[in-house]
């Protein structure tokens, strides 16, 4: 598939989260990249700095770019996405959007779309993404999608929990009570260990 070259403005927001600093309220937080704002265009065109995101008027699919893996690939929708809406977050290598109950992630190393089904899907959900990672928080539960393997990963945190990710340069880290779960940037899975006892907790 071709794409026509736009000059688009370069992805130039980028929040922090740090365990200081976050207030999650809804389940909201801090993100990098664009609800359709900078770097997205009325046209359906969102880019970052490897990535370029379209999709087309019909909604009902999305394509996404790595100029770094020099490959295309696509997303096809049962429902279009609605027409009022621009869901694509962009981190400077990875993407992701929700919708009817799923979250897809692209991944610039893999270049490629990976894609889960939320816990919850009429809970909130939103992305906190930064350059190589995203984790988003649905109901109880913590998913973290990583550009090294361009998957998905899920964790039931403990009811009622009111933990949240904190995103750092190579990995992603949740403290939920005593028990403490990490998702490296070449991880496929969560790791979880006991912070009162030492003990590697099993991720249900």
């Amino acid at each position: 598939m071709k794409f026509a070259r736009q000059s688009l403005s370069a992805l130039a927001l980028v929040w922090i989260c740090s365990c200081t600093s976050v207030a999650w309220g809804q389940f909201g937080g801090p993100q990098e990249g664009s609800f359709g704002g900078a770097g997205g265009t009325s046209q359906g065109l969102y880019e970052a700095e490897s990535i370029l995101i379209v999709i087309p008027k019909s909604r009902d699919c999305v394509w996404a770019f790595s100029t770094n893996a020099d490959n295309a690939d696509k997303v096809e929708l049962s429902t279009p996405i609605p027409a009022e809406s621009s869901p694509v977050v962009l981190g400077s290598n990875v993407a992701v959007f929700i919708h009817d109950g799923s979250a897809y992630g692209f991944s610039a190393e893999t270049g490629k779309w990976g894609s889960i089904k939320l816990q919850e899907p009429k809970e909130p959900a939103i992305p906190i993404v930064g350059g190589k990672f995203v984790a988003i928080r649905n109901a109880d539960c913590i998913y973290a999608f990583g550009v090294k393997q361009g998957t998905w990963a899920k964790a039931t945190l403990s009811e009622g929990s009111q933990a949240h990710p904190m995103l750092g340069n190579s990995m992603i880290q949740v403290l939920d009570g005593n028990s403490l779960y990490v998702f490296g940037q070449a991880s496929d899975r969560w790791i979880a260990i006991d912070m009162a006892n030492g003990d590697r907790i099993r991720v249900k």
